[in-house]
């Protein structure tokens, strides 16, 4: 029973996915809101940075043409040693923060906080360019009262080399689809630190962000979907990132997304489970991941203890593992790729720019064992056990390195 769910568990995940992808597809597609006028709200513009104005200032020019126009936009230099410019030429209703110290991204955020006093406030990072202009639509989606935060979709940078090449593939396939699936159950398992609009009344509900966690974002969407804030995704608001450029900054960047989530699960997990909480899809599948990681290893295990034990002669046969491997493979293609087609149609770019990514897609399997299986391994029992702190070492991009 161990090894089945061990084996069906991943298509079952898939099939859902794909399924809740296509009714969010129906529903963007036929069911779009009448309301658009989004005008009533005022909203401001938060970039926390550490040691690179030149990403916060490119951040800020790429929201010069966004309608409606922010009430101001505010980079908050978090304690940078190399800080922006005084002589820099700022785009309009832009406005810099420096702050003494450096407390991490979400103590910025927190400063930030108690300088706006708009009924939106939206998040880039320093490494984001907005692509969506006309914020129009977007803004109206808070008209339904019960919205704390709307995420955007991540467009990632034209990739160089294989390591961004596989990140972008992880955009499309999984975690595109994944928000869009979730966000047909009315929760998210988090929202986009990178792109994110929040309603300032369910910040202050909640507190703002918490200082002690280096993945502010988690720990926010759950602790706001348990008072009962739900939190969206909208696909036709874009942006665009750069993605890591180094397999060892995407390990790195991955266990701390990891501790993230141990860290998110050890706290709120059972608010997830209360009677005003949203959450209770995206914590359930949170649960069964966890499982099946451990099903994973205790089969592993397992299979090497059987393997030394059948040269010494007293092992079992492992030959019904292989059973039926040609039914399996072709099942997993029918799935994955059904999987894939919806990712493409959700993201929406045309066919020929898949091309690279449908060819790296058999290669997919060695990058999740690799990286993001044993970047999982290496930070969710930290996150379980301990604080991971509210500072890191922010990631190089393509120029740095």
């Amino acid at each position: 029973m161990l090894i089945e769910f061990l084996l069906l568990y991943p298509f079952v995940l898939s099939f859902l996915w794909t399924m809740h992808g296509i009714v969010y597809l129906l529903r963007s597609r036929f069911l779009r809101q009448s309301d658009e006028n989004g005008n009533s709200f005022s909203y401001s513009i938060v970039v926390p940075f550490h040691d690179e104005p030149e990403g916060a200032l490119r951040t800020a020019w790429s929201l010069v043409h966004v309608s409606p126009p922010p009430q101001e936009v505010l980079l908050v230099d978090d304690g940078s040693a190399r800080g922006m410019p005084k002589d820099t030429a700022l785009p309009p209703h832009v406005r810099v923060i420096r702050l003494a110290e450096r407390g991490g991204k979400a103590s910025a955020l927190n400063a930030a906080l108690q300088e706006v006093d708009s009924d939106l406030v939206v998040c880039l990072d320093a490494d984001t360019t907005a692509v969506t202009q006309d914020w129009h639509a977007h803004l109206a989606k808070f008209n339904d009262p019960s919205i704390g935060a709307i995420t955007g979709k991540i467009w990632p940078l034209p990739p160089k080399g294989l390591v961004q090449r596989l990140q972008h593939l992880d955009y499309v396939l999984v975690i595109g689809l994944i928000k869009a699936a979730e966000s047909t159950w009315g929760a998210l398992l988090t929202v986009s630190g990178a792109f994110v609009t929040f309603r300032r009344s369910a910040l202050l509900s909640v507190g703002g962000w918490n200082e002690t966690t280096a993945t502010e974002d988690i720990d926010l969407s759950w602790r706001l979907q348990s008072r009962g804030w739900r939190i969206g995704y909208e696909s036709d608001w874009l942006c665009r990132v750069e993605m890591v450029p180094t397999l060892r900054g995407l390990w790195r960047q991955r266990r701390r997304w990891s501790m993230g989530l141990g860290r998110t699960m050890r706290d709120h997990l059972v608010a997830a489970y209360g009677p005003s909480a949203r959450q209770l899809p995206v914590a359930t599948v949170s649960l069964l991941n966890t499982l099946w990681i451990a099903s994973t290893l205790l089969v592993l295990g397992s299979i090497v203890a059987s393997s030394l034990l059948e040269l010494s002669g007293t092992g079992v046969d492992l030959s019904a593992l292989a059973r039926d491997n040609l039914t399996y493979v072709q099942i997993s293609l029918l799935v994955f790729g059904s999987q894939f087609a919806c990712a493409m149609v959700i993201d929406g770019r045309p066919w020929k720019s898949y091309l690279v990514l449908l060819v790296l897609t058999p290669f997919y399997p060695i990058y999740f064992w690799c990286v993001l299986f044993t970047s999982f391994l290496a930070g969710f029992p930290v996150g379980l056990m301990r604080r991971d702190g509210g500072t890191w070492k922010r990631t190089l991009r393509k120029r740095e390195v």
